[in-house]
């Protein structure tokens, strides 16, 4: 398992046992960037969010394309 980067909390789903994207996640980092599997190929970032009402950090792998000067990012919501 990579070491634990500054800034990256422990409550973020990259320490989560239970998290499914956990693998994705560490891979990214220790890659730099890159990984295989589902995400082999693909434009990928890492997006942390905030939960307004438990202040938890949660990091979720997602894809992007570019449109013009933009970006469009796409995740799967996850009940």
């Amino acid at each position: 398992m990579p070491q634990q980067r500054p800034g990256t909390p422990q409550d973020s789903p990259a320490h989560d046992e239970t998290d499914p994207n956990r693998q994705v996640i560490d891979e990214f980092r220790a890659s730099g960037g890159t990984v295989g599997g589902r995400f082999a190929g693909l434009p990928l970032l890492l997006l942390t969010t905030v939960g307004t009402r438990s202040g938890r950090r949660r990091t979720v792998p997602v894809t992007y394309v570019a449109d013009g000067e933009r970006y469009v990012v796409a995740a799967e919501a996850r009940r």
